[in-house]
């Protein structure tokens, strides 16, 4: 109807990751720092992701290609992330935080100015610049990403 493909993934395998996640607490959005709504200390985060990245690395081990485990996809918090960094050791290859420097996207008379106005990014800086350090100083290496 709306022109989608059939995905990379049958049914049933969706079924049984949704199943996974459901047992394993994985349920929420941008669970680290302060989180929302709920949140999961970095410490725990680290662990499921060690945990991701093994199953990542048995269920793909016959594969040249495998996916990236990429985490953690929330709001930044340099304490969070520095912890989960040095708890994760090398099994986050890529770290990624969200930034909603031009709000809630609900002013919509003003969002075109503020996304032409380069200004808005500056913003950023300083937490692009503690990321940046944090993953420096980490023994990870994995790449910073923003994911939304």
């Amino acid at each position: 109807m709306f022109g989608f493909t059939q995905g990379c993934l049958p049914t049933h395998r969706w079924d049984e990751l949704n199943a996974f996640f459901k047992k394993s607490g994985w349920s929420g959005n941008e669970l680290c720092g302060s989180g929302v709504g709920t949140r999961v200390a970095a410490d725990q985060y680290a662990s499921d992701t060690i945990s991701l990245q093994n199953i990542v690395q048995n269920t793909y081990k016959d594969m040249e290609s495998k996916p990236l485990t990429i985490a953690p996809e929330g709001f930044f918090d340099a304490n969070w992330f520095k912890e989960f960094l040095d708890k994760s050791g090398k099994s986050v290859e890529v770290i990624t935080h969200c930034i909603y420097n031009l709000g809630l996207g609900v002013d919509h008379q003003h969002l075109v100015d503020m996304i032409i106005d380069p200004s808005y990014l500056d913003g950023e800086i300083n937490t692009f610049s503690q990321l940046e350090n944090i993953v420096k100083s980490s023994a990870t290496s994995a790449v910073a990403w923003v994911g939304e």
